[in-house]
């Protein structure tokens, strides 16, 4: 008893000697904590439910040593046991250890390691074996659904694996956020988003009410495919936030969740796995390069600065436009910082294979630097004006003020995500990367990772360049979009490059354009250049155009403001690019799309209104049409909207499946073309101020198989937004001035359409069906040709019952 005095005291100095601010202010890295003298307690794996031995190492919380994990198994009876030990490991953590690698053991009069790097090491490990054998199914059987192309039935709905699997890892989901919400509530705060915007939480529920069954077996192959693909998102989602917070220092941790709490909620879902890694494992990680950067410059408080700012302006405009920077601003903020961290890499020896092409790029950008007046032509320039942490901030500020109401801010997210990806995964079957891991777990892409995001940074710094130029608020929001779209085009010719799709002459040219690019970007970090030159880029995809295209270069160049005016008339002019790479591997589809963007850029004979109304594909539909109803269809006022940059656009603007900006490649998008290149297809739609689609409708002017008359069909309605009652009725009011413009019929899903004269003579046709006690005609709805191979039909409950309509990707017969 007299001796606890002089304990407490002691502890007292320790923790005061802990607290401690160091000269710039913060706080010591690795306080020392008191913790008993005892080994670190060992992970048993759980065999029946995750609840019955959770307590033992729940109870853990009085130690400062991060728990072990058990050996990773070769192989595995049941996934209940699996995901039970992550759970189980991720939650476990104590508090007095999250984020210390070192601890004070009073007894023994010494520091102890708390075991912080092993956790997170056998963290991984672990979650790599999950991938590789339960996760690794839902991957292997999406790719065979993409090479079959949808057709017949999925084999993962009927496998005796995939149930057990996806009940083992839903379970794991929901024990990992409940558990959280005790035991690490800043991180709960976040957390819970991820089963909600995964679309997980009916199903958490059942399972936290004990009921385990969850209808998997009788679900319809589609249906069970898309909640495979979320389910193990949000695992990855989970997996990162967790072994993020729990590495980290209290003040990091915060800083982290501060940034991925708008990530969870607003990013799309394919797109959110990999914007937390890049947060989580990118850049708040020991392993990263710019870990030293977020110890010591803060991402946050720059961006407090500029929000005190919008503070006051409590308008809705000023509020959302403070949300999208709000979004974008951590990304582009820590790719800016890389570009600005990166090591210098050395100029190849003199005489060495790419030494002159070194020596010829760094003049070139050092001419360039000097002409647009940039300091960055001085190799110690920026070095002494130290770290730019406020021109992100006063771009996204600027953008804000230029127009609020346009997403012009959140398409900068997904450009640089998408941008980022692209550059680091370009060679990716040569790497051998399994598409259950990440990009930081593999040492080549981890590299390679680290080096684009620093190239990304310079794009990012262009802007900024942009934006504090001086320019006015409209030509910088062209300016930006026009740097998006330059940078996403010289991605697509090295995407071309790499995957071998051009042979020849052409493979040599964007072999050589792809290298000055690529010199470019070193000359720029060799010179500590915040910034490429706008003029710079515009040369050099330029010159990626004409390849693209396959024309004469001079004739791009000879045309450079035309064809920079035809970019910015899009509202995103990056995704026409990103949408060429997407098909470019498709043999069905490449030739189509450059035909396309030809006539987008003026580059050939015929413009886009003729393919869409004269080429002979779309004559052999439009010709079996009454003339009167073709022209009421093309008139002015016919309700809704046959403008192509509007239906490229319904995907992106709903973040629907037939987005360009997505991890699925064209396995959907591709069919936009059957809707933006048919002049019998329009949209009813309702726009909101800036021409983002709210609500839609697609309509298509089609033929009747019995009588084969002409008729309208109007696809299921799209709500960007989730359902809205007004939305629906201005779409249904378009749909009743469609019928009185068109005086032909306009059908929907529930109508009934009768059976008229069957012109068999002509090739009319009814089909019948029975089935489940009905006995129905189907009078079906012809497409019956189409410049385009590929279109979309919204899916409708009961599809495949009576076999009444065909969701999905549709392809052309022959």
């Amino acid at each position: 008893a007299g001796a606890r005095p002089r304990v407490w005291a002691l502890l007292a100095i320790a923790l005061l000697v802990a607290s401690t601010p160091r000269a710039d202010g913060r706080q010591l890295s690795r306080p020392l904590r008191h913790v008993p003298t005892r080994s670190r307690p060992r992970l048993a794996i759980a065999v029946d439910k995750f609840r019955e031995k959770f307590h033992v190492f729940a109870s853990e919380d009085k130690c400062g040593v991060y728990p072990q994990w058990p050996p990773v198994p070769e192989s595995y009876d049941d996934p209940m046991d699996v995901m039970a030990t992550i759970a189980q490991g991720l939650l476990s953590v104590p508090m007095l250890a999250i984020g210390q690698e070192a601890a004070y053991d009073f007894a023994a009069n010494a520091p102890v390691d708390t075991g912080l790097r092993q956790w997170r090491a056998d963290a991984w490990a672990w979650r790599d074996f999950a991938a590789s054998t339960i996760l690794a199914p839902y991957d292997e059987q999406e790719a065979a659904r993409r090479t079959a192309a949808g057709e017949g039935e999925c084999a993962l709905a009927s496998s005796s694996e995939a149930g057990p699997a996806m009940r083992a890892t839903l379970r794991c989901i929901q024990f990992v956020v409940e558990g959280a919400r005790s035991r690490f509530p800043k991180l709960y705060a976040v957390l819970k988003f991820v089963p909600k915007k995964n679309g997980l939480n009916p199903l958490l529920k059942r399972i936290a009410a004990g009921d385990y069954d969850l209808g998997l077996d009788s679900m319809q192959p589609r249906d069970f495919e898309r909640l495979n693909r979320d389910v193990r998102r949000a695992f990855n989602q989970c997996f990162l936030l967790l072994v993020s917070y729990c590495t980290l220092r209290r003040e990091l941790g915060t800083e982290m969740l501060w940034a991925a709490r708008v990530v969870t909620e607003k990013v799309k879902t394919d797109m959110r796995t990999r914007a937390l890694e890049v947060l989580t494992a990118g850049a708040f990680s020991p392993t990263s390069p710019l870990f030293s950067i977020v110890e010591c410059i803060s991402i946050r408080d720059p961006f407090e600065e500029v929000a005190d700012e919008w503070g006051a302006r409590q308008d809705a405009e000023s509020l959302i436009a403070w949300e999208r920077m709000r979004l974008a601003y951590p990304y582009l903020q820590l790719a800016y910082l890389a570009c600005q961290a990166q090591v210098t890499p050395p100029l190849p020896v003199e005489g060495a294979e790419g030494y002159d092409e070194a020596i010829a790029a760094e003049a070139t950008l050092r001419e360039a630097l000097r002409a647009c007046g940039d300091a960055g032509g001085d190799l110690d320039a920026d070095e002494a004006r130290g770290p730019d942490v406020n021109g992100v901030p006063f771009m996204l500020k600027r953008l804000a003020e230029a127009n609020p109401q346009e997403k012009t801010i959140n398409s900068l997210v997904y450009w640089m995500l998408d941008l980022l990806f692209k550059r680091v995964l370009a060679s990716r079957d040569a790497l051998g990367l399994p598409r259950s891991q990440f990009v930081v777990e593999k040492a080549t892409t981890r590299k390679r990772m680290w080096q684009s995001l620093a190239d990304v940074g310079r794009l990012v710094g262009t802007m900024v360049a942009c934006a504090r130029s001086g320019v006015k608020d409209d030509d910088l929001v062209k300016a930006i979009k026009r740097i998006q779209a330059q940078t996403t085009l010289m991605q697509s010719l090295r995407d071309a490059v790499v995957t071998g799709v051009w042979r020849g002459d052409l493979k040599d040219v964007a072999e050589t354009l792809c290298s000055q690019y690529d010199q470019t970007l070193l000359a720029a970090a060799r010179v500590r250049a915040r910034s490429l030159p706008p003029d710079l880029v515009q040369a050099g995809s330029l010159r990626a155009l004409a390849a693209m295209l396959q024309i004469p270069p001079e004739d791009v160049l000879e045309r450079a403001e035309e064809v920079g005016e035809a970019m910015t008339e899009w509202r995103n002019p990056e995704l026409l690019f990103r949408y060429y790479e997407d098909n470019i591997r498709d043999e069905e589809m490449a030739p189509f799309v450059q035909r396309w963007l030809r006539a987008v850029f003026g580059a050939s004979d015929e413009s886009v209104r003729d393919i869409r109304r004269k080429d002979p594909a779309n004559l052999r539909h439009l010709n079996k049409i009454d003339p009167e109803a073709l022209d009421r269809f093309y008139a002015k006022d016919c309700p809704g909207t046959s403008s192509t940059k509007t239906l490229f656009m319904v995907g992106e603007d709903a973040g629907s499946c037939l987005r360009v900006i997505s991890t699925m490649g064209n396995r959907y998008n591709r069919a936009l073309m059957g809707y933006a290149l048919q002049s019998h297809v329009r949209a009813l739609v309702v726009k909101d101020q800036v021409g983002h689609v709210l609500a839609r409708s697609i309509i298509r002017l089609l033929v009747r198989s019995d009588s084969l008359e002409p008729v309208i069909y109007c696809d299921a309605l799209f709500f960007a937004s989730g359902f809205d009652q007004s939305l629906w009725q201005q779409i249904m009011d378009q749909a009743a001035q469609l019928r009185a413009h068109m005086l032909i019929p306009v059908v929907h899903a529930c109508s009934v359409l009768p059976v008229a004269e069957v012109r068999e003579d002509k090739g009319g046709y009814v089909r019948r069906v029975e089935r489940l006690g009905y006995d129905v005609t189907w009078v079906d709805l012809l497409e019956v040709d189409g410049v385009s191979p590929y279109t979309y039909s919204e899916e409708l409950p009961w599809d495949e019952m009576l076999d009444q309509h065909t969701p999905g990707l549709l392809h052309r017969t022959k």
